[in-house]
């Protein structure tokens, strides 16, 4: 409550809250007592991430089985064209092989995959009304999010992760 007084104030507030996405947010400070009104104008954006291993350069590309190429363009099919997102081809993906370099691993060192809701005019109505979760986060994807999933589908794409990951992760957020 004290941050979104001090937000109301022309204060920007950074801070965290444990949920599983963006949207989710909306309703975790609303059952901490947050009026959903003063909610509505006072955040810009919330911002959900997690991490996932990067691939080490020593990266073999592979075969992308009929299956997985479905699964990844079903995915993708489900991007807002408001997303305005480059969309890689669904060619190419990667497995770990391993090497001095990253211990014989396969990765060194992480990335993020992540979705910002940002609170437009559609979202800041939708937090009034007090809409459920999916409600906000069905209308935010309508406007441009990309969800965790997607965006980890892309780093997929462009070589900097495995589908392994993305699903240990993320796959429930889809």
């Amino acid at each position: 409550k004290t941050a979104i007084q001090a937000s109301l104030t022309g204060h920007l507030i950074l801070s965290t809250i444990h949920t599983n996405d963006a949207a989710s947010s909306v309703h975790r400070l609303i059952n901490m007592d947050v009026d959903s009104d003063e909610l509505a104008t006072s955040v810009n954006a919330f911002m959900a991430q997690r991490l996932v291993r990067k691939l080490c350069d020593c990266k073999e590309e592979i075969d992308i089985p009929q299956d997985i190429k479905d699964q990844i363009a079903k995915t993708i099919s489900l991007i807002s064209p408001q997303a305005k997102v480059k969309i890689p081809p669904i060619n190419k993906i990667y497995k770990p092989k391993g090497c001095e370099k990253c211990n014989y691993i396969g990765y060194k060192g992480r990335s993020t995959i992540s979705e910002v809701l940002v609170i437009d005019k559609d979202i800041e109505k939708l937090i009034s009304l007090n809409a459920l979760s999916s409600e906000i986060k069905s209308k935010a994807i309508e406007n441009g999010m990309l969800t965790m999933y997607q965006d980890g589908i892309l780093k997929v794409l462009e070589g900097e992760t495995t589908l392994e990951e993305i699903n240990h992760v993320a796959k429930d957020e889809e």
